[in-house]
């Protein structure tokens, strides 16, 4: 979607690590000598499904998490961010999650998870922009898929054994191996988002049959089918015995930056911090400064 679009956009390229970044002359003082304002922003893509289980089979694996991608130091002047908030993961759908700084993209897409009865786990649908691999669905050794590319962080689901589904992998760690005949796998863990300090993109947890369901943390979902959290990026839980596997938590943007901004649209929330303003956004919008 497209609320504001400049009119001579800018792009700065970072390298393909970890930041992004662009700007512009800014304009809403015909006086001069505005304040330069420096934003922060983390990109939290909307979690990946956790697996459908079969009935002769094992649990389901877990969702992956959704990418979790962050930028610092960015200076802009007159510059507007399109905000797009990823919707939780579906059994057919990923939830991408974007800002566009000038005209440059930056966003970040969840893993899959793996339906039951021997099947490895899914990978990301963006080889590029993906989040966390899924887990494996049981029955005996099949793997979980590695999450997306280099300019992401993200990590692999776990592998399957017996009755349990292995976890969707995390922003903060791979998914969990499930323990043969005890327990499904437990979601990998997620990060406390650099920007925001909340718990953000873990994976969600391998289902299980007739054995103790998988656990998550950090958003993710656990097993029995437990959604993803909303606006965390979290994956959801595998489950066993034909049930369906949760939806991914839809995703989040944060922004901070150094002055308030000039405009927002789609009502984030805003919150004073020490070093300037914090904005959440939970739905799509954009922001001017």
């Amino acid at each position: 979607m497209s609320l504001f679009v400049p009119k001579k956009p800018q792009i700065l390229y970072a390298p393909m690590l970890s930041s992004f970044g662009g700007g512009s002359a800014r304009g809403f003082n015909p006086g001069g000598g505005a304040e330069e304002t420096s934003v922060t922003y983390a990109v939290i893509g909307g979690g990946a499904p956790g697996g459908n289980a079969a009935a002769s089979y094992g649990g389901s694996g877990g969702g992956g998490a959704g990418a979790y991608r962050t930028g610092s130091g960015v200076a802009v002047t007159g510059q507007t961010y399109i905000v797009t908030v990823g919707g939780a993961g579906s059994q057919s759908s990923f939830g991408t999650s974007s800002v566009y700084i000038g005209s440059f993209l930056v966003s970040g897409t969840g893993g899959g998870g793996a339906a039951s009865g021997g099947a490895s786990g899914a990978g990301p649908s963006d080889l590029t922009n993906g989040g966390s691999g899924g887990g494996a669905g049981g029955w005996n050794g099949y793997t979980g898929r590695p999450g997306g590319g280099p300019a992401v962080i993200g990590n692999a689901g776990g592998a399957a054994y017996q009755n349990g589904g292995g976890g969707g992998g995390g922003a903060g760690g791979v998914g969990g191996t499930s323990n043969f005949n005890t327990a499904g796998g437990t979601g990998g863990v997620g990060v406390t988002c650099s920007v925001s300090g909340e718990s953000v993109a873990g994976g969600g947890a391998g289902g299980a049959q007739g054995i103790t369901q998988g656990t998550a943390s950090h958003g993710g979902g656990s097993g029995n089918g437990v959604a993803g959290t909303a606006n965390t990026g979290g994956g959801g839980g595998g489950n066993g015995y034909s049930a369906v596997g949760g939806a991914g938590g839809s995703g989040v943007i944060f922004i901070k930056s150094s002055t308030q901004a000039a405009q927002t649209v789609g009502s984030p929330t805003e919150t004073s911090v020490s070093d300037g303003f914090l904005y959440k956004f939970t739905g799509s919008g954009a922001i001017t400064f």
